[in-house]
């Protein structure tokens, strides 16, 4: 499995968004993150997940602190969720 390491300023963050891929015997989530009119997913099999999550919602403290449960309960669903859309 190859890796690549991308740079991306917060400040071109323009939204976030995070829903769940159903595996047939696990689930995957996925987070789509778009800036300057691109688009970057990573999973949370993604290295650095954690840490990238933490220091997300540090610093954009709009971000719903129950956003991973919203994504991750019910079961088999979708779930999608934008939890951070920059406002102009």
């Amino acid at each position: 499995m190859s890796s690549r390491t991308i740079e991306i300023f917060w400040d071109s963050i323009s939204e976030v968004n995070v829903y769940k891929v159903d595996l047939m015997t696990i689930d995957d989530i996925v987070m789509e993150i778009t800036y300057n009119d691109r688009l970057l997913k990573i999973t949370e099999e993604t290295e650095g997940w954690n840490d990238f999550t933490d220091r997300l919602e540090q610093r954009f403290p709009t971000i719903p602190n129950d956003w991973w449960q919203k994504v991750v309960q019910p079961a088999f669903a979708t779930n999608f969720t934008t939890i951070y859309k920059k406002t102009t």
